[in-house]
């Protein structure tokens, strides 16, 4: 026998012996179904039956082959839902995207978020204490149209001469009195201009020296000083035309009418005296003021918002189809004065939000940075925005006009 029948040999006596040593080897070694019950041992027994292997094959096969017909029953359901899910993932991969428009590097999508109603960043609190219904309004304002001069001020204030803000009134001391005309007359001969289709604003701005500083006046005249503000508004607010480059522009086009020093009451004798003109059409009249009201004359957070709401109705009244901006108080070093600004600012977004064609401004946010004011935007003053802070006040203004009239459809 040659050294291969030896090992042949040797595999088939290894193999018997572990057959037979498989649960006690002559005995054979059973096992149980899925039931309990004792199937047909796996290997062959002592008595050399090797049926039991045979039989627990074919019952192996049994089961498998009862399977086969359930298999083939659903096949064409199983093939259906592959074929698609695979249709379904070709056509998101491969399907063609819709581009994401952009106007001044910006995506229209973002119009529309700046464009929701006013205001849902209104520090996440309640607008319970603000009135809502046009009644609560008139409430409201008669009620702080009865208040004494005590009453109209600031608790605590060392001083006090806050006006009633809902009572128009040119300035009663000089030399304010003498400049301020001089600046209600500029704005006055600005309105005859707007006569021509090329010339006519669609935002009129309105307020005080903030207002003013856009224009790189005071009371009228021209400041060397804001030379940078001035070329800013005469070519990117209020001269701004589609051969400039940029289209988006010449639909923003802004008339500033702002007198350095002005309160709620000036604002009021203004537009009820000339600064309504008829030649002065635009879409949106924007309004920021009560920052001298509240610093020079101590009116209260109340005072405020009613002489900003008074307003606000003056223009809805004499313009049905305009729309009012109203602009955030920005903010100031001075915590106890931010923090009642921020209130007032809150109390006008409300309203504003509870009031057809009516949008709140959030310039403040521009201002701030990581919890703190960016002085880089403001003056040293601390009160009025630097050339660059004028630059943000004017796009948050614009941004909203843009989403609201050319990308939203108001």
């Amino acid at each position: 026998m040659n050294g291969n029948g030896e090992i042949e040999m040797e595999e088939h006596v290894e193999k018997r012996r572990s057959i037979q040593s498989v649960d006690g080897g002559a005995n054979g070694t059973y096992e149980t179904d899925d039931d309990g019950e004792e199937e047909a041992p796996l290997v062959a027994n002592g008595d050399g039956d090797s049926n039991g292997l045979r039989r627990r094959i074919s019952i192996h096969d049994e089961k498998v082959g009862g399977l086969l017909p359930s298999f083939r029953d659903y096949m064409p359901l199983y093939l259906g839902a592959g074929i698609a899910i695979s249709i379904l993932v070709v056509g998101i991969l491969f399907s063609p995207k819709e581009k994401e428009i952009y106007y001044n590097g910006r995506p229209a999508s973002w119009y529309e978020e700046t464009a929701k109603p006013a205001r849902e960043w209104v520090f996440n609190e309640s607008c319970d204490d603000v009135p809502s219904t046009s009644e609560q309004v008139d409430e409201f304002l008669a009620k702080v149209d009865s208040w004494t001069v005590a009453q109209r001020c600031l608790p605590g204030a060392k001083s006090c001469s806050c006006k009633n803000p809902l009572r128009p009134a040119k300035p009663d001391e000089e030399p304010w009195r003498t400049n301020w005309e001089k600046g209600f007359q500029f704005n006055l001969a600005s309105i005859e201009n707007e006569t021509t289709e090329e010339l006519r604003s669609t935002i009129a701005l309105i307020g005080d020296s903030i207002t003013e500083r856009l224009r790189g006046t005071i009371f009228g005249e021209e400041q060397e000083k804001f030379r940078n503000m001035i070329d800013f508004y005469n070519k990117k607010i209020h001269g701004a035309t589609v051969e400039d480059g940029d289209d988006e522009d010449s639909t923003a086009k802004g008339f500033a009418l702002g007198i350095s020093g002005d309160r709620i009451p000036q604002v009021l004798y203004r537009l009820q005296n000339g600064e309504m003109a008829e030649t002065l059409q635009p879409n949106v009249w924007s309004i920021l003021i009560g920052t001298n009201d509240y610093i020079h004359d101590s009116c209260s957070i109340d005072s405020i918002v009613a002489g900003n709401i008074k307003i606000t109705r003056e223009i809805l009244k004499r313009r049905s189809n305009a729309t009012v901006f109203i602009t955030s108080l920005l903010p100031v070093q001075d915590k106890e004065t931010w923090n009642d600004y921020a209130e007032i600012n809150r109390k006008l977004a409300c309203y504003a939000n509870y009031t057809d064609r009516v949008e709140f401004v959030n310039a403040s946010s521009s201002f701030i940075y990581d919890g703190e004011i960016n002085e880089s935007s403001m003056s040293l003053d601390g009160i009025h925005p630097n050339f660059k802070g004028c630059q943000r006040l004017w796009m948050d203004v614009r941004h909203l006009y843009l989403g609201l009239f050319k990308y939203v459809g108001r």
